[in-house]
């Protein structure tokens, strides 16, 4: 798996959707948290994918595990005005 490649496609969801308003009020704080998780998610796949060694693979498996989650958690949010879960297909078990 290239993460690299992997980072600059979920930083440029994360542009897409910081740009996604949610009009359900009751919805709104739950989507913000599911954001944040995903933002912090995804500056530790930035810090992993920068390091010098190889990063060990369980804990890569673990954070891409979390990833697969709140990816799916902001689909439900706004599967209807973008298909995220299609990234997904980026993110590979780790044997």
């Amino acid at each position: 798996m290239d993460l690299g490649a992997l980072t600059e496609n979920l930083i440029a969801l994360k542009e897409t959707v910081n740009s996604i308003v949610i009009n359900e009020d009751k919805n709104v704080g739950d989507f913000e948290l599911s954001v944040e998780r995903f933002q912090v998610l995804l500056e530790d796949l930035i810090v992993v994918s920068k390091a010098q060694t190889s990063p060990d693979p369980e804990i890569l498996k673990s954070k891409l595990y979390q990833l697969q989650i709140t990816l799916e958690e902001l689909n439900n949010f706004c599967g209807h005005k973008l298909n995220i879960l299609s990234f997904l297909d980026d993110i590979t078990p780790i044997n």
